[in-house]
């Protein structure tokens, strides 16, 4: 009956995308920056949806991110996620609402995600996946005003704009590795203005250092008419409780990440991320904490 109710409470924005009938087209940046660096480690089934967990026990994580250029706040936010799997390792589920301030333009969206086994073997596997939900954004200019009057602030404020979110996943894993591609944001009008619209293409492959050690290396890469460049992960575990990782982005960023599960319940882990765009340097903090519900 418990997992009944999570898929139902997931399932929601699925139920509610049939009625949307507004598609507001938008051209809000293209590219995967700090936030998707970040998700590669933290939050996988944005990037492709059949890196939900293959888990029984219901995973609830909440980051709270913010970039500073030249120590002065560009871009903060946080996202609330939350995935389980179904007993028979058929099925999983996820969700994650995120809210984002770039500057003047904020960002938020509710996206389901679900990943169905096609074909699950002792050496190999086939998944599916889809992300689906809804975006919203809107460029707020009231922070400009020098005073707060409330009878002008709307005409500083645009209405939100509301699209749906589609992403597409597949996954075939041989023994300790796995070949995904992913299409993302498949509707050109999505208002998700943090998302990489396009052709995701994912190698990972998992190492036995020792019996209490593993090292998994990830190569991204990301293709549409207008960017193609690579992301590479460096991820080492140890005892399945500590992990700490690496990244580097080919469109000069890199970043780190260092995170543990203690008593096997609650989640911390921190992430850093640096970018560098003409001579500017923006610098990414983000502070993870999750708990697994058994």
């Amino acid at each position: 009956m418990k997992k009944l109710l999570i898929g139902l409470l997931i399932l929601n924005p699925f139920i509610a995308y049939i009625g949307l009938g507004q598609q507001i087209q938008s051209n809000l940046a293209n590219e995967i920056g700090s936030l998707q660096n970040m998700e590669t480690f933290l939050n996988r089934k944005l990037i492709n949806p059949t890196n939900l967990t293959d888990s029984n026990n219901f995973i609830i994580d909440i980051a709270i991110h913010e970039q500073l250029i030249s120590n002065k706040k560009a871009l903060n936010g946080f996202f609330l996620s939350g995935e389980t799997g179904l007993e028979s390792n058929k099925c999983s589920f996820g969700i994650t609402i995120d809210f984002n301030n770039n500057g003047l333009l904020q960002n938020r969206s509710i996206l389901s995600s679900i990943k169905y086994n096609l074909i699950n073997n002792t050496i190999s596997r086939f998944e599916l996946g889809l992300n689906l939900g809804l975006g919203q954004t809107r460029m707020d200019a009231s922070s400009l005003m020098y005073s707060q009057d409330p009878l002008t602030e709307s005409e500083y404020t645009s209405h939100w704009q509301t699209n749906p979110i589609i992403d597409l996943g597949i996954n075939y894993k041989y023994k300790t590795q796995s070949f995904r591609i992913s299409y993302n944001s498949v509707l050109n009008g999505s208002t998700n203005s943090t998302a990489f619209r396009g052709l995701i293409l994912n190698y990972q492959s998992t190492f036995t250092v020792s019996r209490k050690v593993t090292l998994t290396p990830d190569i991204y890469g990301c293709l549409n008419s207008e960017n193609t460049y690579g992301i590479l992960t460096l991820k080492l575990n140890y005892n399945k409780r500590i992990s700490c990782g690496l990244l580097y982005n080919t469109k000069n960023s890199s970043g780190f990440l260092i995170s543990g599960i203690i008593k096997k319940r609650v989640k911390i882990g921190y992430y850093y991320n640096m970018l560098d765009i003409d001579h500017q340097t923006f610098n990414s903090h983000c502070i993870n904490l999750g708990l697994i519900i058994k």
